[in-house]
Order: structure tokens, then sequence, then C-alpha cells
């Protein structure tokens, strides 16, 4: 860790070996959930401790957003922000908890088609609800070339029509949605942090600042389990031991829901969208 991530007294933060986490390790994914309502009343008792926040801060240095600074935020990590029906779920979450919403992403990334997440950014599922019904699917888009572009970073990619891939998902979002506050976690990443590094920043800013919804399937996917027992619970654990306390992370899906990818499905509104003629 570099010299911004101080914690008190404690000038130098032990880094975990992850090398030595065992992908095998054996743990319950949902001990790092709270409960949504246990967390609506522990954000607030958290955000009035100033000690507490000054910790936070201190650990942050100069990297605390500002989005974050004025008042708990419930936020939604993903690669880009997107109108899926997963915002949607967040969306309600979000006023249950009585937070105002932040979509937080990582722009600078690439895109990968192992990755279910970023798969279905350039392979857009629709679906169609009416009247309480179960929603179906009612067609499939690839927005990109998804062999060429696999590798790619995101800020390099275009449509299949040239739009550029990041804001076609904005210029969606923003048609559909009133402009919402967002928080681009590649500023976590600007002096070759790993992945670990990332992920303390990340759960530092939900000990006292914010509620994070997350889902963890380790179950059905082997590379988000070994991204899981790499990186996110070894940080998990790490902002834990410094703080006192848990992060708090609430699930928006039930676990049993593990390799499902219904909440990636967009609403077929949002087809006239996409124009693959031009």
């Amino acid at each position: 860790m570099n010299k911004k991530n101080e914690v008190g007294k404690d000038k130098k933060v032990e880094k975990v070996d992850i090398s030595k986490q065992s992908e095998n390790e054996e743990f319950d994914i949902k001990d790092i959930y709270t409960p949504l309502s246990v967390a609506k009343k522990e954000i607030w008792r958290r955000w009035n401790d100033k000690v507490l926040r000054k910790k936070v801060e201190d650990f942050l240095g100069g990297e605390l957003p500002e989005v974050f600074k004025k008042e708990p935020r419930a936020a939604l990590f993903r690669f880009m922000t997107t109108p899926n029906l997963e915002f949607q779920i967040a969306s309600d979450t979000a006023r249950l908890l009585d937070l105002n919403f932040i979509f937080m992403e990582f722009l600078n990334d690439k895109f990968c088609t192992r990755n279910q997440d970023k798969l279905h950014l350039g392979k857009m599922i629709f679906f169609h609800q009416k009247n309480g019904e179960d929603a179906c699917i009612n067609d499939r888009k690839k927005i990109i070339d998804l062999e060429k572009c696999d590798g790619e970073y995101f800020k390099k990619i275009k449509t299949v029509w040239g739009e550029d891939f990041i804001k076609f998902h904005h210029r969606i979002f923003n048609e559909k949605y009133k402009k919402i506050d967002t928080f681009d976690v590649s500023e976590f990443k600007t002096n070759g942090e790993s992945a670990y590094d990332v992920y303390l920043k990340v759960f530092a800013l939900f000990i006292c600042n914010g509620v994070l919804f997350e889902n963890y399937f380790v179950g059905s996917n082997k590379d988000e389990k070994k991204f899981t027992f790499d990186v996110v619970k070894p940080a998990f654990d790490r902002i834990q031991e410094i703080f006192g306390l848990r992060p708090l992370i609430v699930p928006l899906v039930s676990y049993k829901v593990d390799g499902d990818i219904f909440w990636q499905y967009y609403p077929d509104d949002l087809i006239n969208k996409i124009d693959l003629d031009k």
C-alpha cells in the first residue's frame, strides 16, 4: 500500500499474501452479508461516529470520493452504468434503505467473454413482462464483435454501428432514467495497485460511508469463485481487522439463484436504442 493508506498510528497496512489463500478453503459466503434491516440502522450509527469516519478518511488519504462525504450512499459496483434489471433491483433496494443511490463503475478494465457481467454488456438479453407475469426473453443482440473485442479495454471498443461502447450504455441509461451519481473506481488504481489493493479501498467505503449491494456467486462460476477466494475474501477480512467492523454488504438477490443471470436482462423497450443497420 502507498503512504495514502494510513490508519491512525498504523503507518503501514500489511498486505495479505493472497498466494497462500487456498482456493478450496471452505467458508460460508453468506457470512460476508449483512441483512438489509440491520444495515439500515447500522449505517447511520456508524455515519454518526465521527471517530470512525476520521479513521476511514485517514485510511483512504485523499482518495475518499466527494460523493461519499456528505451522506452515506447505497451503491452498486459494476463495470459500467447500464439500465439492466439489476439496476432496477438495486434502485428499489436503495429506497428501502432510505439512502441515495450511486453507481460505481470500473471503466478502465478489459472486456472478457469468460466474465458473465462483461459478456452481457456486449451480448444484451431483452425481456418482456406484462401485468406481473413471469418475465420472458424477447430477444438477444450482439452489439459488439465479441471475439474481436475479447481482451480489449472498454474505452477502445466500438459497437457494431460505430458508437463508443461505454457511451452507448451511458446513453441508454440516461434516456431511460434520470442522471444519477457515479464514481469510477479506476481512480483507486492509478499507481499500479493490485485488485486486492483496490478492494481494500472499496470495502473501506462501506465501513461507514455507504452500503454495498452485491452477490458473490461461488457455486456456479469457477472464475468468480477464484476471484472471491483470492481477492474479495482476503480484502474483506483485512478491512474488518483494521476497523473492527464488517463492511456493510447487502445481497440483492437470494444466494439460491446462483447460476441464474436474469438480473442481467434489459427491458425490451430498449431494443430500439440499438442501431444494427448502420
